[in-house]
């Protein structure tokens, strides 16, 4: 039994990192893609890493978490191999730079620890540009060119803000993404048409390409993306645990530790940053939080130390002043907006006759039982009227939600709260 994708374990990849020469074994660009994600968790200010191998094993598709002389080529891969980043130079706010990704790893005990090169932990941190890539989907793909040509259409569609895209590329870099030096005859032959069948079948994006002459001479490559409206993983993937980022199994599911790294992240000493979490509430903190992001998207330059103020923002709460029932209806009126964006996106994944059958259906009770307001609404307006949608949620989209931050308050709560840990 198939289900539909989730959130969970998604990577917000730089640009540059995607634009980037394929010097990488399929093994070791997935395993790059690990610890970029645990790394973006506290923007990278830890100085080492570390992860289960059972955890990396599934989003590098392997069951082989005993003999683990793969990781350890992988590793080895990150550490001696450079990265050439950028080479299209679309992200204009990083420059063309040659590096390794890790300067350290090791494998102990099941579990690996690693170390992030600082030159490309400074690059990291400077990016505009960027691409979500769902690991469990990565995780499917077994040659390192689809891996390269899937991140590239995932960019591109991120970039432009669509859901189909097409882009001409010069022969020579579609042959620098992909690592290769050969003609377009050989490309085409050996690895596009695996490529595009590979991209097809196993993510949810459909690809095609065909190349483009410059007299009798292929000299460019027309690549089109175009995300699929139905897309589902196997039921073995779904039910994987997410991707675990704690630095021991005491923290995984620890939200006052979570709190302690995120303060960390912003300059907070770690002794008080443990003082603040022991002291105030989770909203009561990230809810400053959110406050000091807020000022300083207004003005940059007025706070001038970071740490300092959300300090003393949480101390003094600087909030809004609302009242507790207060902020709980808020909440509530939010969560009604996720349970209606996410019912919405489910309905238009249904197959076209189960969306015709349930609009009809909510059509016949307006024309049999409701001779009111919202009749009349759809009358005037059809399907644009927020509150026929409104209706139509409650009515025929409400029984779509089965995940428990849909169906109970306290569990969305939750899940707001480790969104906001990550961000």
């Amino acid at each position: 039994m198939p289900v539909a994708v989730t959130e969970q374990d998604i990577l917000q990849k730089p640009t540059a990192t995607i634009h980037s020469v394929n010097t990488y074994t399929v093994t070791e660009r997935k395993l790059m893609n690990v610890c970029l994600h645990q790394g973006k968790q506290d923007q990278f200010q830890s100085e080492k890493y570390r992860l289960p191998i059972s955890s990396v094993a599934t989003f590098l598709d392997t069951d082989e978490i005993k003999n683990v002389v793969w990781l350890q080529d992988a590793l080895e891969g990150l550490v001696g191999t450079t990265i050439t980043w950028n080479i299209l130079n679309v992200d204009k706010s990083q420059g063309w730079g040659v590096c390794t990704v890790l300067s350290g790893g090791t494998i102990n005990k099941g579990w690996m620890e690693y170390v992030f090169n600082p030159v490309f932990v400074e690059k990291l941190k400077t990016y505009k540009l960027w691409a979500e890539l769902h690991l469990l989907i990565l995780a499917r793909l077994k040659k390192k060119h689809s891996v390269a040509m899937y991140e590239y259409g995932q960019e591109l569609l991120s970039r432009h803000k669509t859901d189909e895209k097409t882009n001409e590329l010069l022969l020579e870099d579609i042959l620098t993404l992909l690592g290769l030096k050969v003609d377009y005859k050989t490309l085409n032959r050996d690895v596009l048409k695996s490529v595009w069948n590979e991209i097809n079948q196993e993510t949810d994006l459909d690809f095609s390409y065909t190349g483009v002459r410059t007299g009798r001479k292929v000299t460019a490559v027309e690549l089109t993306f175009k995300r699929k409206k139905q897309f589902q993983l196997p039921l073995d993937l779904s039910q994987l645990e997410p991707l675990q980022l704690a630095a021991s199994e005491k923290e995984k599911h620890d939200w006052e530790s979570a709190v302690v790294r995120k303060l960390v992240a912003f300059g907070v000493a770690r002794q008080q940053a443990e003082q603040i979490a022991n002291q105030y509430d989770i909203d009561r903190i990230l809810e400053n939080i959110l406050y000091m992001k807020v000022q300083l998207a207004k003005d940059a330059g007025k706070i001038k130390n970071q740490a300092a103020y959300l300090v003393k923002a949480i101390k003094e709460d600087y909030r809004p002043q609302k009242s507790p029932e207060a902020r709980t209806q808020e909440r509530r009126a939010k969560w009604q907006v996720f349970q209606e964006k996410r019912a919405f996106s489910y309905f238009k994944k249904l197959a076209p006759d189960d969306q015709k059958q349930r609009r009809q259906r909510f059509i016949d009770w307006l024309r049999e039982e409701e001779k009111g307001l919202i009749y009349r609404q759809y009358s005037a307006n059809g399907w644009d009227s927020y509150m026929v949608q409104k209706a139509l949620f409650e009515r025929e989209l409400k029984p779509l939600l089965t995940k428990a931050e849909e169906t109970n308050f306290e569990r969305y709560c939750a899940f707001e709260r480790q969104k906001s840990l990550i961000t």
